[in-house]
């Protein structure tokens, strides 16, 4: 069934975009978990790749199972926005938290399958997190920037580095 939905959602990203993707994931989910999801967007371009768009929604729904799973709240805020070169994902809630070091020597939290996401597209994840107040994770995906070098499959290389933030 799980699987059967995250092919849905695909078809989702190819047809309506990542925004009414992320939207729509965040309608369903705050229903099946019977918490509240605050979604906005604002100036996220319409002509994302689909790495990009895939990315971002996979990331999106990582850090939401996380928060619910983990947070102890029923409250959630998950923005898209776009900014000069970039985009940026943000998921937050001010729940229980966690300390960001010792969840990444115990590789735990989907904190890795989000970082190598962000990494394959040379984009920044970022967890903020202290125990008692919530947690904010921002995944940054570089937009290719016309005429730069490109990448044997023909596309722009989208360039910087990936790195962690507590």
């Amino acid at each position: 069934m799980q699987s059967l939905s995250h092919e849905l959602h695909s078809s989702k990203l190819d047809y309506l975009g990542v925004v009414a993707a992320v939207r729509g994931f965040c309608s369903e989910f705050s229903k099946q978990h019977k918490v509240s999801i605050a979604f906005t967007d604002s100036n996220v371009p319409g002509n994302l790749s689909k790495e990009v768009s895939l990315c971002l929604f996979r990331v999106a729904q990582d850090a939401l199972h996380n928060a619910v799973k983990y947070s102890g709240v029923s409250q959630f805020m998950v923005e898209l926005r776009g900014t000069a070169g970039e985009v940026q994902l943000e998921v937050r809630d001010a729940g229980a938290g966690f300390d960001v070091e010792e969840t990444k020597k115990s590789r735990g939290l989907g904190l890795v399958s989000m970082q190598e996401r962000m990494h394959l597209l040379h984009g920044t994840l970022s967890v903020e997190s202290q125990r008692g107040m919530g947690t904010k994770v921002l995944a940054v995906v570089p937009l290719a920037v016309e005429g730069s070098a490109s990448s044997e499959s023909g596309r722009p290389n989208q360039i910087a580095s990936l790195t962690e933030m507590s």
